[in-house]
């Protein structure tokens, strides 16, 4: 039995000796990091870090951390459509896609060292994710990244309390996924490394030091593979134009312009609705959707926790974002029987949560009943991207 291990433990050092030889020759052979990536909000830089570490390398780079509504680009002022070519000076690098709420980004944002520390940052919160369980499980395990968690585990500038805090989290989630679909294959590693990280005893650090180097290996791996997929996608995406370099935006004609689109693009129902939305989730349903919603709150959530510990990351690294906080639609809303109490009371816990932190602050509330704010019911529309870019090119440019 002990040559048996031995000879297994020689397999293992032999084989981390060869990876961590290949590591720097990969980074080596890298391409340059092409900037027009950041108009893509692809999976490999929502699991990966090396493209959003190369990016913040980037002086005139604004890192977006969002949800599904990044992938709104049919919208015409969705950033990656207005900030084009480096409109006004800078290029928009978009992070997330559809349930990628606080937890997934607060693991982002922490395996990320000190890379994002001089950069703009913008954060998106919308009022879909506030549900009481917050994230479901099979959605955190869609957009969870082994290699972040890891990172993080072993990174000594991490604080333990937020290392607690992530594993506690992680924990959580294997758990409900293990109640409501069965066990999780493929993540028995990070299941053990999550239940030593949440123990924050002696025992289970001694435990976490001696499993170290396996980790460790892993994520020497995982940074390869993160690289060999990073620089498929820098080769694979065309090089951006540069367009108009520091152009002065007149914010008045663009709104004009975008509601001329906007009735164009919505004009099969009394919402201020994109006619594919609409067509496709409501249609001549509008009746069935009544009071749907009566009994809906959002006053109890993990997503609050999660937000917290999204922002106390941020605190920690020195990153002082931006943090946009998403309307619900009202009229729909009412329609709905989500009342406006009900509301406000959701948009009041998220400011009194990051009131209490350094950030610049843009509660979008107040346009819940604007027209073309929203182009369904929930993303960001016409006007609603609109304001978030002026918002987006002002933080840049007081940031630099």
């Amino acid at each position: 039995m002990k040559k048996v291990l031995l000879r297994i433990l020689c397999v293992v050092v032999v084989a981390a000796l060869i990876i961590a030889a290949i590591v720097p020759v990969i980074s080596s052979m890298m391409p340059n990091y092409n900037e027009a990536l950041g108009n893509k909000s692809d999976d490999q830089k929502i699991q990966g870090l090396y493209l959003v570490k190369e990016s913040a390398k980037l002086a005139d780079n604004v890192i977006i951390y969002g949800s599904s509504e990044l992938r709104t680009d049919y919208i015409s002022t969705h950033p990656a459509n207005f900030f084009a070519g480096k409109r006004t000076g800078f290029q928009v690098n978009l992070v997330g896609r559809g349930s990628c709420q606080g937890i997934i980004h607060a693991m982002s944002i922490a395996a990320s060292g000190d890379s994002l520390k001089n950069s703009p940052v913008v954060l998106i919160t919308s009022p879909q994710s506030y549900v009481d369980g917050g994230i479901t499980p099979d959605m955190f395990f869609a957009n969870f990244s082994k290699q972040q968690y890891i990172t993080i585990m072993y990174d000594n500038t991490v604080s333990d309390d937020i290392k607690v805090r992530l594993s506690k989290r992680v924990a959580e989630m294997f758990e409900r996924y293990d109640s409501e679909f069965g066990t999780l294959q493929g993540y028995e590693d990070v299941r053990l490394l999550a239940k030593m990280g949440a123990g924050n005893n002696f025992a289970y650090k001694a435990a976490q030091t001696v499993t170290a180097p396996f980790f460790l290996f892993s994520k020497m791996l995982a940074d390869s593979r993160d690289m060999v997929k990073s620089a498929q996608l820098i080769n694979a995406c065309e090089t951006p134009g540069i367009n108009n370099l520091g152009e002065k935006i007149d914010w008045d004609a663009e709104e004009k312009a975008a509601v001329e689109i906007a009735k164009k693009e919505s004009d099969n129902n009394d919402f201020g609705m994109r006619n594919s939305d609409y067509k496709k989730n409501v249609g001549n349903r509008l009746n069935s959707f009544k009071d749907k919603e009566k009994n809906l709150s959002y006053d109890n959530s993990v997503e609050y926790d999660d937000l917290r510990l999204l922002l106390d990351i941020c605190k920690e690294k020195g990153i002082k974002p931006m943090f946009v906080s998403v309307p619900l639609h009202g009229e729909w809303s009412d329609h709905t029987g989500f009342t406006k109490e009900r509301r406000q009371s959701y948009y009041d816990k998220v400011e009194n949560i990051v009131s209490e932190y350094d950030v610049d602050f843009v509660d979008l509330s107040e346009y819940e009943y604007e027209k073309y704010f929203l182009c369904d019911t929930m993303h960001l529309g016409w006007k609603g991207w609109l304001k978030v870019n002026e918002e987006i090119n002002e933080f840049y440019h007081e940031f630099n």
